[in-house]
């Protein structure tokens, strides 16, 4: 197969998956409030996560769909399934079944090793994006690459400092 037509799967695969989930959790947000609650994220940290994840994906959706970003996308949709990934091996090691929610009411199922294995994929097909993609980054993304390089930086940092305190809470309850 062809190694452009293999990076164009994995641009498009993580553009629908990420406009799905996006979507589905901003239109079903109390649902999406439930799923944090059963994974343990802190009270007063649900609502304003329930608004400001949906978005994060659908702008990776969206910057899937430009030329001279498709690198920068590739990388936050990695650093957001990782840590996505990370929280879902952690509940299945603690022998807890949340419900997933991943797609709003399309996949309100517990978790299981099929979760696990679906996001392992996703995470794979993200990191063949950023390896096929790092030539894509020219001209005007240039200049973008310091702001987008920060947004990143800011998700990842508020994404682990949530993922900690959801381990403090869980080995608090434990």
């Amino acid at each position: 197969m062809d190694e452009h037509v293999l990076i164009m799967a994995a641009r498009y695969l993580l553009l629908i998956v990420f406009l799905v989930a996006g979507a589905a959790k901003l239109f079903h947000r109390d649902d999406y409030v439930h799923t944090m609650e059963e994974f343990g994220i802190a009270p007063g940290l649900r609502t304003p996560l329930a608004w400001s994840l949906p978005f994060v994906e659908l702008s990776v959706a969206f910057a899937l769909t430009v030329p001279a970003l498709v690198w920068w996308a590739a990388v936050t949709a990695t650093i957001l399934l990782s840590i996505y990934t990370a929280l879902l091996s952690y509940k299945l090691y603690q022998g807890e079944r949340p419900s997933c929610n991943c797609f709003g009411q399309l996949s309100a199922a517990p978790i299981s090793a099929g979760t696990l294995y679906r996001n392992a994929f996703l995470l794979l097909t993200g990191v063949l994006l950023v390896y096929g993609g790092a030539g894509q980054a020219s001209g005007s993304s240039e200049q973008l690459a310091p702001a987008l390089l920060l947004a990143g930086a800011v998700i990842f940092i508020v994404q682990s400092w949530l993922a900690y305190h959801l381990l403090r809470q869980n080995g608090r309850l434990v």
